[in-house]
């Protein structure tokens, strides 16, 4: 009886399409040119399961593959009756590259081009980073 009360449980809560606690614009991309990272996995895992939530486990699943979107992601709630529990995300995760139109009337005075928007990508540790995209770039 004591072995099974230390014995585990998952249950499958979602099946998604795509996943994401980040901001992105994914307009225009095709995702299956991307590089995918497979079989990533995130989990926020609590004492008696009090304080885990579900945007922990997939915010750790993105940071540990550097991405940004999760795709196909299943989610599971694991428990060991009366000791933990908690959230599990697994899934294949992406960077997307996105541009903004908030910069169209910048310039750059280094190169004297003409700024039309900023790629947006993840970094570790949740931090957003901007680089430039300049006039005739792609």
């Amino acid at each position: 009886m004591f072995v099974s009360l230390l014995s585990g449980c998952s249950t499958r809560l979602a099946d998604c399409t795509l996943m994401s606690t980040k901001n992105i614009y994914c307009k225009n991309v095709d995702l299956t040119k991307l590089e995918q990272k497979k079989c990533v996995k995130g989990k926020d895992i609590k004492f008696w399961g009090i304080g885990s939530n579900m945007k922990n486990a997939a915010d750790k699943a993105l940071e540990s593959a550097n991405g940004n979107l999760i795709i196909d992601p299943v989610i599971y709630y694991e428990s060991v009756p009366l000791i933990c529990g908690g959230y599990v995300v697994k899934g294949t995760v992406v960077n997307v590259p996105y541009v903004t139109n908030d910069a169209s009337t910048s310039s750059d005075a280094r190169n004297n081009r003409k700024i039309i928007g900023y790629r947006v990508h993840s970094v570790p540790g949740g931090k957003i980073e901007k680089t430039p995209v300049y006039e005739g770039e792609n």
